[in-house]
């Protein structure tokens, strides 16, 4: 399932616009900067969604495990 997460993050990073990025570069903001507190605030809303997603795999999952081992 890594495929999907893959390219729902990509495709946030690629909805970021580029002048943000450029503004920061002539700020002085190294890689690592950009990617705290530029990148990773405007991809939250992708982040929050692949938490949800994650949670109901793991939630059906648990069901699955559930069935196979019975008390």
């Amino acid at each position: 399932f890594v495929g999907f997460y893959m390219l729902l993050f990509i495709a946030a990073i690629k909805s970021v616009p580029s002048e943000t990025y450029e503004a920061a570069r002539i700020d002085g903001a190294g890689r690592v900067r950009m990617s705290w507190s530029i990148t990773l605030p405007l991809i939250r809303d992708n982040v929050q969604t692949a938490y949800i997603y994650i949670g109901i795999m793991a939630l059906d999952l648990f069901v699955y495990v559930q069935a196979l081992n019975p008390s």
